[in-house]
């Protein structure tokens, strides 16, 4: 290891930081437009850079290590070299951007003098990045020989740090480097923030040194200090998804969760990781999974419960930002310092659940961080700065924190099974829960009303929210879809989805609501009503009018309701005449092919309220001249939206109550029902009685749309509240449920 003596700072532990440096580069676009030809020599842009990689780390580092009182750390890392790098300069690698001024928030779109000046400089495009065959070796701190770091941090993105012939070898605290290191009696934390670039990890010596210092993870923590007591891995879901293991994305938190665990049990690329007793997974800004094996239990997800991975990237689209997983790391290397304990330290007689708590509190830390990297974007010093500074004051800026749940993990299955495939974190927050008191609370006060909601994913689709783990897969497998089309203009075919269930359940409005929350098209839908067609006449000029929408620019929504309705006295007789527009993207009026355009169709069912019911009809030989399987072949995905009312089929339906209550809530949000002061919390000024009713009644019997008609037709009142007196009356209240039953249940309570 080469460098100048180090500036020692008496009585404070030493981190070490090391690993590959990196320089960004980024063009500062002109404001408002990419200039054209003929303006290149009078529209100003700017060259700017900052210092990435390891550099980053060590001032996140740093910065996060000085708090109120001053340093609580004497953080020694890659410093700076000297004025601005040169392109051509083999210390670091570099990295190409675009870079532009974004709303700092969401919100704040609009053109006034105050919003202009909350701009932030964020990533435009990323456009690409060079790295070093071999890097010159970057001057680092050394320690003295009397001198043992509390901690090392390595930086290993996969760019030849920990390669054969990288740098690694000179960082003391590992295995080589300094003399006097295995006489060290407390060796050091040893963070490893790791990219993963394929099966052929083990190719990099570095990993290859620590993992061959691993011992068994199970049991407690041995005498002698091991590579195992030592090490706290730090990766991120993406990486693992490079190196070849299936986790999905953002469908779920229970999902991805359990498919990271899986992989690594049964993934042979990413089963090294498996022997880490502590590693920390990151799915980004709004979700981090911890596995410590000393803890009980061993797997903890901490999540963003408005959020799911991705999603929040989606919602805060104004500009990109990177160094999350630096930012991550500092904030888990913080928290380890004021702990004040090392390896050593954590001796049996010390609870591992307080340990535990350390690095939960690293974890929420570092979430809160992440976000305020986004929100702060890079900071310029005036115009004729090149210089942009990445924000390092993101873990000691006081902000408001997200919302951020905490849940066990399951076991993974060993075997392959399907053990806890169905498991839910709201199954797991209200298992012992009273679920008509919690419903009623949603009710009154919103899904983040009851405390023991505060630990529930929130799926948020437009106006439509849900807290059921399948439904929230569902539907979000649809929206993924969505994206992946309007992402990819070249998909000229239109894409074709399904979705059942039954009448009045809200098949429309839950596909309606995912296209506004992609901001996809201010334009209303097309709909059409198979079973209202009269010839394939009407069909050829229902597309016509499809094929206006695409050609004006616009991806229209197309909803084909009862498209399995019958037709020339056969049942499923329209399906035939979908084959080619679904298939290549055309249909034919007479001799002439007219080509649809970019379209989204949705064939919601009017006959089979559920997938299964339509595949098997279709699927059926009796239904063989219908071209069933050819049609079930041409659909992209599919979704069943379950309604107000048990599902057909299911023994138990155990969250009924909290779909009714969910929904509930955002008819008297529209209707405009007042609030009243409950102890400190606000909440719908509505009769105990009426909310019991809409919750306990057997059956509405049009799902969805009989709960609506009846909050629609009570007698209500801006700002008024909703009494029992405010019900319709009995002989229209009968059209929707079972009156007798419902003013029952109404009557009958007094709360």
């Amino acid at each position: 290891m080469t460098g100048d003596a180090p500036a020692t700072t008496p009585n404070l532990p030493i981190i070490i930081v090391d690993g590959d440096a990196t320089v960004d580069w980024a063009i500062g676009l002109p404001p408002g437009h990419f200039p054209q030809s003929e303006e290149r020599l009078t529209v100003r842009s700017s060259m700017l850079w900052h210092w990435g990689g390891t550099i980053l780390l060590t001032s996140l580092v740093k910065r996060a290590c000085r708090i109120d009182e001053g340093k609580i750390a004497d953080v020694r890392g890659l410093e700076p070299l000297r004025g601005c790098p040169a392109v051509s300069n083999r210390k670091v690698h570099h990295s190409f951007n675009l870079l532009d001024l974004f709303p700092r928030h969401p919100e704040d779109e609009d053109e006034t003098e105050d919003a202009r000046s909350k701009r932030r400089w964020r990533i435009r495009q990323f456009v690409g990045f060079h790295a070093q065959e071999k890097l010159d070796e970057f001057s680092s701190p050394n320690l003295s020989n009397d001198e043992v770091p509390r901690m090392v941090i390595l930086n290993d993105p996969g760019l030849g740090f920990g390669e054969i012939g990288g740098n690694w070898p000179r960082v003391p605290g590992v295995q080589f480097g300094h003399d006097n290191q295995d006489a060290w009696e407390d060796p050091p934390w040893l963070l490893l923030n790791l990219r993963l670039r394929g099966e052929a990890r083990r190719e990099g010596q570095l990993w290859n040194a620590i993992y061959s210092q691993l011992t068994p993870s199970e049991g407690a923590i041995s005498e002698s200090i091991t590579m195992a007591d030592r090490l706290i891995v730090i990766t991120t879901a993406q990486s693992l998804r490079d190196a070849g293991a299936e986790v999905s994305r953002g469908l779920s938190w229970e999902r991805s969760a359990q498919d990271i665990l899986n992989e690594l049990e049964r993934n042979e690329r990413v089963h090294d990781l498996a022997k880490c007793r502590r590693l920390i997974v990151s799915l980004g800004p709004s979700g981090v999974l911890l596995v410590d094996r000393s803890a009980t239990p061993p797997y903890t997800l901490y999540f963003d419960t408005d959020y799911t991975e991705g999603t929040w990237e989606r919602e805060h689209s104004d500009g990109k930002m990177f160094g999350y997983s630096q930012t991550l790391t500092a904030a888990i290397a913080r928290k380890l310092i004021e702990f004040r304990a090392t390896p050593r330290g954590l001796a049996p007689t010390l609870a591992a659940e307080r340990f535990h708590e350390v690095l939960s509190g690293g974890i929420e830390l570092g979430l809160s961080a992440m976000h305020q990297v986004y929100n702060q974007g890079f900071k310029r010093e005036g115009d004729n700065s090149s210089l942009i500074e990445f924000p390092v004051d993101c873990l000691n800026e006081i902000c408001i924190p997200p919302r951020v749940g905490k849940s066990r993990i399951p076991e993974p299955s060993r075997d392959g099974s399907q053990k806890n495939v169905g498991w839910s974190i709201l199954q797991e927050s209200l298992g012992g829960e009273d679920l008509y008191a919690t419903a009623r609370t949603i009710a009154l006060q919103g899904p983040q009303g009851p405390d023991v909601m505060a630990n529930v994913p929130l799926g948020k689709f437009g106006e439509l929210l849900i807290v059921d783990r399948r439904e929230m897969e569902a539907l979000r497998s649809i929206q993924s879809l969505l994206i992946d089309y309007l992402e990819h203009r070249e998909k000229i075919k239109p894409r074709s989805i399904a979705v059942f269930g039954s009448p009045g359940d809200g098949k429309s409005f839950a596909v309606k609501q995912i296209m506004e929350s992609l901001k996809a098209t201010s334009r209303e839908p097309l709909e059409f009503n198979m079973s209202q067609f009269q010839s394939v006449g009407d069909l050829v000029s229902a597309l016509h009018r499809v094929r206006d929408r695409a050609l004006e620019g616009d991806v229209p929504l197309v909803f084909w309701d009862e498209f399995d309705s019958p037709f020339q006295a056969q049942d499923l007789g329209w399906l035939r005449y979908f084959l080619a527009p679904m298939q290549d993207g055309k249909f034919q009026e007479g001799q002439i092919v007219h080509p649809v355009g970019r379209s989204i169709f949705v064939f919601a069912g009017g006959t089979s309220s559920r997938y299964d019911d339509f595949s098997r009809k279709a699927s059926s030989v009796s239904y063989k001249n219908s071209k069933g399987i050819d049609f079930i072949s041409r659909l992209q995905g599919y979704v069943d939206v379950v309604g107000p009312n048990a599902e057909e089929g299911v023994e138990m339906d155990p969250y009924l109550v909290l779909r009714r209550a969910l929904l509930l809530h955002s008819f008297l949000r529209r209707a405009g029902i007042k609030h009243v002061d409950l102890n400190g919390r606000k909440q719908k000024d509505i009769d105990g009685g009426v909310v019991e009713a809409f919750l306990r009644v057997s059956k509405y019997r049009s799902g969805t749309r009989s709960m609506e008609a009846i909050v629609d037709t009570s007698s209500l009142h801006k700002g008024g509240r909703f009494g029992r007196s405010s019900l319709p009356p009995q002989t229209q209240l009968d059209l929707h449920v079972d009156a007798a039953e419902f003013l029952r249940i109404a009557r009958g309570v007094s709360w």
